[in-house]
């Protein structure tokens, strides 16, 4: 009786990190833009910021696009390369056509810092479109300043439940 409990142990300790949502949105794309929800789903591979990310870029299944589930992040766009360091990860992008980005970068801003923030030990992110700081701005039109955390999407009509 001894023997099946600790292979059970084994698997359970074995069994890597948990895994952390990758954030869609729940919508539609119209004439002014998106309009919808941001929502959580679970991707078992997606455990680590590069593999979420990853798996943000496949976007949803066929049975999530059934349901009404899409993707604000451009055809095309690619990932360059991700860094955490201490709290802060790095995003470097690449693709996706600039009229793109500019219509549809704040869903696709917040899918990106959603989901890297439900990683553990990732509060911020700098994200980079084509070697330049998008797609949040200030009242101005700049690229906003600092690292994006969830506070930068508080209140907005987007944000998840």
């Amino acid at each position: 009786m001894r023997q099946p409990v600790v292979a059970l142990a084994c698997v359970a300790v074995g069994s890597g990190s948990p895994s952390a949502p990758i954030y869609l949105v729940h919508g539609h794309l119209g004439p002014l833009g998106w309009r919808g929800r941001l929502v959580a789903i679970e991707r078992p591979d997606a455990r680590t910021p590069r593999a979420a990310l990853l798996e943000l870029l496949r976007g949803p299944t066929a049975a999530e696009r059934d349901r009404g589930v899409r993707s604000a992040l451009p055809r095309g766009t690619r990932l360059v390369a991700v860094r955490v360091t201490g709290r802060t990860a790095t995003v470097d992008l690449r693709g996706g056509s600039r009229r793109a980005w500019l219509a549809d970068g704040f869903y696709a801003t917040a899918q990106v810092v959603y989901t890297l923030t439900a990683r553990r030990g990732v509060e911020r992110v700098w994200m980079r479109v084509d070697g330049r700081r998008c797609c949040v701005f200030d009242h101005s039109g700049r690229p906003y300043g600092r690292a994006l955390t969830r506070a930068v999407f508080a209140g907005w009509q987007g944000e998840p439940r």
